[in-house]
């Protein structure tokens, strides 16, 4: 299947294992490991909403995240470690930053500032799935932080901002939509511009639908595969764009681009959708195969032409596509007449005894 990574580096693409994990997996990217860092001004924001730790109790004012109330003692400890740990990273000595982050955090666990430093500690060495766990334990914590995350949209760092969008990604909050969208047309850098269009792909809005129809058209195949990928998960069906589609498929530069074309025909239920998709159950590419197959498999109850290739597909020498073939058969209509019924229960017995175990788990 499609592998976002791959996509989104613009790199040659793998095989992906299983459309399942392909559709649930928009966001879980981590492809920034080789841009270089950053030592510029590591406290940042949180000058302005931390920029002291003292005794009062109060309320932050507003726009800031409200502070625990925390007696004086532990206060000034965790306090402490995160002002040296601050000092550490505009050093540029990450480790020793998070090393004195994570002893603020030991002390108080249920403050969020050390969480987000921590984090941006994280991204600034590119430790992306630790800096997505520490910021939605910061939000969790204190959910006025998803605003401060917004602004990092912002930050020169290209991992801050990428941590930024994963988070914001994921929390699914419609105040987001806007600065992504303002990422996807103002970033310089391919690679963020391309997570952030894929990161909308979470967000239910037909301004977004837009956006990725006009992606379609753009000159990089990576952004047109987003875009392609974006519209079919959102079940786009509308007949005028099936012209765009074919066409894409046809001039497609990559496999990943002809992938994200073939997913999207499976929301059309037409006869011209199932001939345009049939020959690729025969392509050299496996995962274009597997896709191939699943985008069929909604139509075979209606177009009986696509029984036999699927047949042949229960044989194909990649386990994904005969597993996909095995759920295909597996959901045909109960109400066949019992000759076919008998056919589609001794194809499906068979496939028990497939040497793949995930071909077998299907059966």
């Amino acid at each position: 299947m499609i592998d976002k990574r791959a996509v989104i580096r613009g790199a040659s693409p793998i095989t992906f294992l299983g459309i399942s994990v392909f559709i649930h997996s928009l966001i879980m990217f981590v492809i920034l490991l080789l841009i270089p860092g950053n030592n510029s001004a590591y406290a940042g924001k949180w000058g302005e909403y931390y920029n002291s730790w003292d005794d009062s109790n109060e309320v932050m004012p507003v726009k800031q995240p409200s502070q625990p109330k925390l007696n004086q003692e532990s206060l000034q400890d965790a306090g402490s470690y995160c002002d040296r740990g601050n000092k550490y990273a505009d050093a540029g000595e990450y480790e020793k930053a998070i090393t004195d982050y994570t002893q603020a955090i030991k002390l108080k666990p249920e403050y969020a500032r050390p969480y987000y430093l921590r984090a941006r500690a994280y991204a600034f060495t590119r430790k992306f799935e630790e800096a997505n766990k520490d910021l939605m334990k910061a939000i969790e914590l204190e959910p006025l932080l998803l605003s401060v995350l917004r602004d990092d949209l912002k930050e020169d760092d290209p991992g801050i901002r990428y941590a930024a969008l994963q988070v914001l990604g994921e929390t699914g909050n419609k105040e987001n939509i806007k600065p992504i969208i303002n990422v996807y047309n103002s970033e310089q850098d391919p690679y963020i511009r391309r997570f952030a269009l894929a990161i909308l792909a979470n967000y239910n809005d037909p301004l977004i639908t837009r956006m990725f129809l006009d992606a379609t058209k753009s000159k990089d195949s990576s952004t047109r595969t987003i875009a392609l990928t974006g519209l079919g998960q959102r079940g786009y069906n509308e007949q005028y764009f099936f012209g765009e589609i074919t066409r894409l498929l046809k001039n497609a530069t990559d496999s990943q681009e002809q992938q994200a074309a073939i997913y999207i025909l499976r929301n059309y239920n037409s006869q011209k959708a199932v001939d345009t998709l049939l020959p690729f159950l025969n392509h050299k590419d496996a995962s274009i195969r597997e896709t191939t197959a699943f985008s069929l498999g909604n139509k075979m109850n209606a177009y009986p032409k696509i029984e036999k290739p699927m047949q042949a597909a229960l044989k194909d020498n990649n386990e994904w596509v005969r597993r996909q073939a095995v759920i295909n058969f597996g959901s045909f209509n109960s109400n066949l007449d019992s000759y076919k019924q008998k056919e589609i229960t001794r194809l499906i017995e068979n496939a028990l005894k497939d040497p793949s175990p995930f071909v077998r788990q299907k059966a």
